[in-house]
């Protein structure tokens, strides 16, 4: 359900995040789809958010024209220096692939 009374802009999916107005955003569907790492090999994603002015922890994401709407949150309070988001995403790849997911079988 999309955000009543809220105000629209457009984001960008980076390897780091969503980033939308100076701030990196993420959900859980980003991760479990991967979104980030396949960011990487993208030229330029870019989605509708849905936000309140006064309150930037939550935005909303458009998916699916208006079919899908994810609500994600603030991975920081201002956009982190590249030196460190670069180790935190090598170490996040080394945690997946040394713990990969497993698939559930379906019954």
């Amino acid at each position: 359900m999309m955000i009543m009374n809220s105000s629209s802009g457009q984001g960008v999916i980076l390897p780091w995040g969503i980033l939308f107005d100076g701030h990196f955003y993420s959900c859980s569907r980003a991760i479990q789809e991967q979104w980030f790492s396949s960011a990487s090999r993208m030229i330029l994603s870019k989605v509708k958010v849905y936000f309140f002015p006064c309150y930037r922890d939550i935005i909303q994401i458009e998916l699916n024209n208006r079919k899908t709407i994810i609500t994600c949150y603030v991975l920081s309070d201002t956009v982190t220096p590249l030196k460190n988001r670069q180790k935190y995403y090598k170490q996040l790849q080394r945690l997946q692939q040394r713990y990969p997911r497993k698939r559930r079988m379906k019954r």
